[in-house]
C-alpha cells in the first residue's frame, strides 16, 4: 500500500524528534509534520491528530511502537470487505528488558482475544467481525481491561467519529480504552487474527505505570 500520508504531530517536545521528522518530510512528500506551539497532553494531542488528518481510514502510531510492513493493507483490505468502522488486529507486546516482573505478570494475564471472542468451527479464519452485544459482554467480563490493544494494533473509519465524540481529555489514563469501549459497543470491531502491530512496555512507559496502579 502506498497511498497514505504520513502526519506527524508533535507535542511541543524539547527534543530532536522535529528536525528527525523533517528529515523525512523533506525526502518523501506523504510525510507531513506538524508541531503544537504548546503542549496538549496525551488525549488532547491525539484529538489535534483527527483535526489534521483528512483520510478516509485512520491509523495511530506512537514513538516506541511497530507496524508490520502489511499491516495497513490487510486492516484497510478487511474494514473495506466487511464495511466495519473500526478494524482490530493482534499485536505483539513487547516487554524491554529491565521491566519488572509486576508489569511483565499484568501483560502476561490479559485476556487473550481468541478466549473472548470464540468462533467454532472457524479457528483457521483469518478474520471475524466482533458484534455490539459480545463487546458489551467482554467489558462487563473484564472491566478497565483492554483487551482491544492499543491505539497501534486499531485502525479507525473516520465515519466511526460520526458515532461519538473524540478522545476524553479529562482523563490521563486508558483513554483509549474509554474511546473504544463507548464506540466498539455500539458498532462492534472486525478482528484481524494477525499479529500486524508491535506495542512496547519498559518501566518508565505510562502503560507500564498504568500496569503497576492496576495492583
Amino acid at each position: 500500500l502506498s497511498d497514505f500520508v504520513v502526519l506527524v504531530v508533535d507535542d511541543a517536545s524539547d527534543d530532536g524528534t522535529v528536525d528527525v521528522a523533517m528529515g523525512f518530510a523533506a525526502r518523501d512528500p506523504r510525510v507531513r509534520v506538524e508541531r503544537n506551539p504548546e503542549r496538549l497532553g496525551l488525549a488532547a494531542n491525539w484529538n489535534r491528530c483527527l483535526e489534521l488528518a483528512n483520510g478516509t481510514w485512520i491509523k495511530f502510531l506512537f514513538q516506541d511502537d511497530e507496524l508490520a510492513t502489511t499491516c495497513l493493507d490487510r486492516m484497510i483490505t478487511v474494514g473495506e470487505e466487511t464495511e466495519a468502522e473500526i478494524v482490530v488486529c493482534d499485536r505483539h507486546v513487547d516487554v524491554s528488558e529491565g521491566t519488572s516482573d509486576r508489569v511483565r505478570e499484568y501483560f502476561a494475564s490479559l485476556p487473550r482475544m481468541d478466549d473472548l471472542f470464540k468462533r467454532p468451527g472457524d479457528e483457521a479464519g483469518s478474520w471475524d467481525v466482533v458484534l455490539p452485544e459480545e463487546v458489551c459482554q467482554a467489558l462487563v467480563a473484564h472491566p478497565g481491561v483492554n483487551f482491544f490493544g492499543e491505539p497501534a494494533a486499531v485502525l479507525l473509519n473516520r465515519s466511526v467519529f460520526e458515532h461519538a465524540d473524540v478522545f476524553n481529555t479529562e482523563m490521563i489514563q486508558l483513554c483509549d480504552l474509554e474511546f473504544m469501549a463507548r464506540v466498539a459497543s455500539n458498532v462492534g470491531f472486525a478482528r484481524v487474527r494477525e499479529e500486524l502491530a508491535t506495542f512496547r512496555v519498559h518501566e518508565r512507559s505510562a502503560s507500564a505505570a498504568n500496569a503497576g496502579a492496576q495492583e
